[in-house]
């Protein structure tokens, strides 16, 4: 019976131990809080003493603030002409020079603001100018430098065309002379035909011999005899004679649309044509064309000869 009221006894004891405890710890918070509270407020009072202070500096620099924003626009301004005038002398490195052009205008833009400056702010702007300033004097040399190098390029480059100037005119009069002379060896290396005779032909009988006749709708053979005159001056060797018969509508007597041959350039049509072996010498040739057509119109005819490119000789004949 005597236990409970013992237990009771201890517990109530403990109770009150933890609520000493407590009383204690809430005394210790409530010293600390208030200690907190007034370093706090020291600080607070400090931080507004500095920023009093701070204020009172900025007040103090403000013509100093002033007159370095002035210097810096000026100094921006020059080096952007500074840049101008570098491209001027040497454009190779523009895409980077413009970008240093466009950093230097945003600072101009953050100096022309409105906003009103610290010397703080002015500081680190200054800053960034003295970079941009660096940049400039490296890209400044680097292209007077260049500069300098084709300046001495251009006075060998000059003297050099001086020089060029008087071999290409002693060369251009060479060359005329060449020309002339080649023209002169082409001129007088062309073949001539000459006793050119053209006739129209008809057999006899069939199977026979031929025998000359002008009239149209009787012809089965144009024959053109001539000689190619003596030249020196020509390639010896195999050698083609074009004839080209033109009739009295204009258009060119042929028997095949490939008879085709270049004649100064201009690809002609022809009637016929034969292979010579040509050693200098004068020879006599005879070229036979067989009319195919069922007959000539009347009218007059026009033959041409054609050899290496070019006209030899001309000659016509009439049908009745």
């Amino acid at each position: 019976m005597n236990e409970k009221p013992e237990t009771a006894k201890k517990r109530d004891g403990l109770y009150i131990l933890m609520i000493l405890l407590l009383l204690g710890l809430s005394a210790a918070l409530g010293f600390l809080i208030v200690n907190k509270n007034k370093k706090i407020a020291a600080c607070q009072n400090e931080y507004q003493l500095l920023e009093n202070e701070l204020l009172g500096l900025e007040d103090m620099l403000s013509g100093y603030v002033d007159s370095e924003a002035g210097d810096m626009r000026n100094e921006l301004r020059q080096m952007l002409r500074m840049y101008d005038e570098a491209l001027l002398k040497n454009d190779s490195n523009r895409d980077s020079i413009e970008f240093q052009k466009s950093k230097i205008n945003e600072l101009l833009e953050e100096l022309d603001g409105q906003k009103k400056r610290s010397a703080r702010e002015i500081y680190a702007l200054k800053k960034e100018t003295e970079t941009l300033r660096g940049i400039m004097k490296d890209y400044v040399r680097q292209i007077d430098s260049l500069f300098t190098v084709n300046k001495g390029l251009r006075s060998e480059l000059s003297e050099t065309s001086t020089q060029l100037t008087s071999v290409t005119s002693e060369r251009n009069q060479l060359q005329d002379k060449a020309n002339t002379l080649e023209s002169q060896v082409q001129t007088g290396s062309k073949l001539s035909a000459y006793a050119i005779t053209t006739v129209t032909l008809t057999y006899k009988t069939i199977g026979s011999g031929l025998k000359e006749n002008n009239r149209a709708g009787k012809v089965d053979k144009i024959r053109s005899c001539f000689t190619v005159s003596e030249n020196t001056l020509t390639k010896a060797g195999k050698k083609f004679i074009y004839m080209q018969v033109i009739g009295p509508d204009g258009r060119v007597i042929s028997s095949s649309s490939s008879n085709v041959v270049a004649i100064n350039g201009v690809n002609t049509i022809f009637t016929e044509r034969k292979e010579i072996d040509y050693n200098n010498q004068s020879i006599d040739v005879c070229i036979y064309y067989d009319v195919t057509q069922a007959e000539l119109s009347k009218g007059n005819y026009t033959v041409k000869l054609f050899c290496d490119g070019s006209q030899i000789g001309s000659d016509s004949f009439t049908l009745r």
